[in-house]
């Protein structure tokens, strides 16, 4: 075996306003009353989550290690001793050969299908489905089931619901029909799994398949997703815009924001939604998951005790929805002043 003495370490940096940046904030939610460390070679290190939820933490830590490894010219070496919270423990290595040629030989067939399946079943920019995971996709592409358009900027709109609409249905062991669709495959998953499992966990929503609605914005994410990786060796991304693959922006926090709903689609008929309330009556109502509403991922409604006003709800999603009304409607005066401009 040779052993080189080139160590490479690799740090993944986001821009602001990049689409997993709703992802970052969101891991920083639970850590928001932590404060900054000045992080050194010879301060105690604070806990795991502190450093890597908290920005300004895990940038110092970034820069520290950095600077330490340009220092040292004889490479990293690890101590004969590691030192972990205050407790000395002695460094197991663990060492594991994996051929790659032979593993992309024998999995040849499915290969291409990777990068699309890994970004349709979720990954940090895009949802995953319950109970669906990484092994369940192998299974699915293994059964013949492709996912060619996924990923290719060029393909067609229809194409790629299509394809991603069988493959996941395939994931939930049903097959759509060349007129279904997905929330098809969400009723008829709920009616079979009513004769197979007790009422208790029939009723878990999250065990369902998205509607169609849902499952259309979705895919619309793995796709751009996919298209960025199938890119990297290219070294030029594709000309694509996620504004217009199911993101929104949120200036007021910097970050892309998932549509989870297509505008004017009503999260739920309004028999249901009048089911549906939340009683949030402190002075900054809705601001945790505490809340009925924000637990549920769904805007407040003129049923709870907030009535959604703007001025005083902090339900995200209600916010969110607000603002793509409200681009909705400036876009509207923009077409109606080049049709006036016209005249």
């Amino acid at each position: 075996m040779t052993v080189s003495s080139n160590v490479f370490v690799l740090f993944d940096k986001y821009h602001k306003k990049s689409i997993k940046s709703s992802t970052r904030a969101a891991r920083s939610a639970g850590v928001q009353h932590c404060k900054e460390h000045v992080i050194t070679l010879t301060t105690p290190i604070p806990s795991r989550d502190v450093v890597l939820n908290v920005a300004h933490n895990k940038e110092q830590l970034i820069e520290m290690i950095t600077e330490e490894l340009l220092d040292r010219t004889q490479g990293l070496r690890l101590p004969n001793r590691l030192v972990v919270t205050g407790k000395a423990v002695t460094p197991v290595e663990v060492w594991t050969s994996v051929n790659i040629g032979d593993t992309v030989t024998k999995h040849q067939a499915i290969v291409p299908q990777l990068l699309a399946a890994h970004a349709l079943t979720g990954c940090d920019t895009v949802g995953c489905y319950f109970r669906i995971g990484k092994i369940k996709a192998v299974k699915v592409l293994k059964a013949g089931y492709r996912l060619d358009s996924i990923g290719q900027p060029e393909a067609q709109h229809e194409t790629i619901i299509r394809e991603a609409a069988q493959f996941i249905a395939a994931c939930y062991g049903e097959k759509v029909g060349p007129n279904g669709s997905m929330s098809d495959i969400r009723y008829r998953h709920w009616i079979s799994s009513m004769g197979i499992k007790c009422a208790a966990s029939v009723h878990q929503l999250k065990t369902l398949p998205p509607t169609s609605e849902a499952f259309v914005e979705n895919v619309k994410r793995a796709h751009f997703q996919a298209c960025i990786w199938r890119s990297a060796l290219t070294g030029e991304a594709p000309d694509m815009d996620p504004l217009e693959n199911a993101w929104v922006s949120d200036d007021n926090f910097g970050v892309l924001m998932s549509v989870t709903l297509p505008p004017q689609t009503e999260i739920a008929p309004a028999a249901v939604m009048k089911l549906i309330q939340c009683g949030c009556s402190s002075e900054t109502p809705c601001s945790t998951e505490r809340c009925g509403c924000v637990a549920g991922q769904m805007s407040c409604s003129a049923f709870c005790r907030c009535r959604a006003e703007i001025r005083t709800c902090r339900n995200r999603w209600t916010m969110l929805k607000q603002r793509i009304e409200d681009a909705n409607d400036s876009d509207k005066d923009e077409s109606n002043d080049e049709d006036d401009s016209d005249d």
